[in-house]
């Protein structure tokens, strides 16, 4: 009976407060749970971005990159643990482990374990466009939620699109591959797809803006403190695409061609910036503008420069430069000859978001 008394006696203030003390414990440890990607096969900062904005977007605070190099074996990513957003990220490059039959089979298995079991999962794996059926896939596919990024115009591009891109890489079995990549890409092999460019969405939008500025200040201090003394000035980039490396122009020809443009560009009072591709070789274009050799993306050249608009070939970086900041976008395309310009044409639904938010250039 005493203890009775005892227990009436207790303000039931104290009882809410307790309460509450316990909700905000079990919010904190759910805050303070730890949400991992892993992702693979990274090339770019563009990459880089667009996986960051994912993490970002579904609250994922620890990423594992797994970067490969570029096709001039450059290794474009700089390796290393940071912290950006909030989000903790390692960078490493993955030498010598390579995708094996054992791996793939292994892969799929694991998938489909993950996909019967249902289960809550605060894991991911992630790759461009595509679920790929790797060594990161085998380890951790039956644990884990996949998600598949928007790795650039090649995320869009059909059949035609990447029957082209073989023939300027040599690259074998092109159909074979094409379809193999569409079987990865639905819905039983991937959870979550991240194409902020193909969709209306502003809150999606914004966050990829703000990976690219995350990046810009984490990775490209200097290339802002060069870019300062242009900071005043009304400026035009111009996306270099390396045409000349892929066989696809004459160097002295495509040269002609960014010389006309330099010249409109100054004739309209704006100064003229040249992003060169990092596949492109050296190249000169203008006493009057200059030419910056970075692996900083264009989106976060762009950010940094009072740029009235840009103009390009055919490059997925008019379609996020438009959208993301508001930057008129022109793409020239039309002033190369036939071949080239055949060789990088739009259809299909690349053509379609290209449409909605880039213009074609006239001299």
């Amino acid at each position: 009976m005493k203890n009775g008394k005892l227990l009436c006696r207790i303000p039931v203030s104290w009882l809410f407060l307790r309460l509450r003390d316990d909700t905000k414990s079990e919010l904190l440890k759910e805050s303070m749970a730890q949400r991992k990607a892993y992702v693979s096969d990274l090339i770019t900062y563009y990459h880089l971005a667009s996986v960051i904005s994912y993490c970002i977007y579904n609250k994922i605070n620890d990423l594992e990159v797994f970067a490969i190099t570029s096709m001039n074996g450059d290794r474009l990513l700089k390796e290393g643990f940071y912290v950006l957003g909030g989000i903790r990220i390692r960078i490493s490059y993955c030498a010598g482990k390579k995708t094996s039959i054992i791996n793939v089979v292994f892969a799929v298995i694991s998938r489909i374990r993950f996909r019967v079991s249902k289960v809550h999962s605060d894991a991911w794996i992630g790759h461009h466009s595509y679920f790929k059926p790797n060594w990161i896939a085998n380890e951790y596919g039956s644990k884990a939620n996949t998600f598949s990024f928007e790795e650039g115009i090649g995320t869009f591009g059909n059949l035609s699109y990447h029957r082209n891109v073989a023939r300027r890489e040599d690259s074998r079995f092109p159909v074979l591959k094409f379809i193999t990549k569409k079987m990865l890409s639905t819905k039983f092999f991937v959870d979550s797809f991240w194409f902020p460019m193909a969709e209306d969405d502003e809150v999606k939008i914004r966050v990829l803006k703000q990976a690219f500025e995350l990046i810009g200040r984490e990775f490209f201090k200097s290339l802002a403190c060069e870019l300062e003394s242009f900071s005043n000035k009304p400026i035009v980039v111009i996306l270099g695409a390396p045409l000349v490396r892929l066989g696809l122009i004459e160097a002295e020809e495509y040269k002609k061609i960014l010389m006309d443009l330099v010249s409109r560009i100054n004739l309209l009072g704006c100064f003229p910036v040249y992003k060169a591709h990092h596949l492109e070789t050296a190249i000169d274009i203008h006493p009057s503008g200059i030419v910056l050799r970075t692996s900083a993306p264009a989106e976060v050249l762009i950010s940094m420069l009072s740029t009235k608009w840009v103009v390009g070939f055919s490059s997925s970086a008019l379609i996020s430069t438009s959208k993301i900041f508001n930057v008129d976008a022109y793409n020239a395309a039309n002033l190369l000859p036939a071949p080239a310009r055949n060789a990088i044409g739009l259809d299909g639904s690349l053509k379609s978001i290209f449409d909605s938010c880039v213009s074609d250039f006239e001299l």
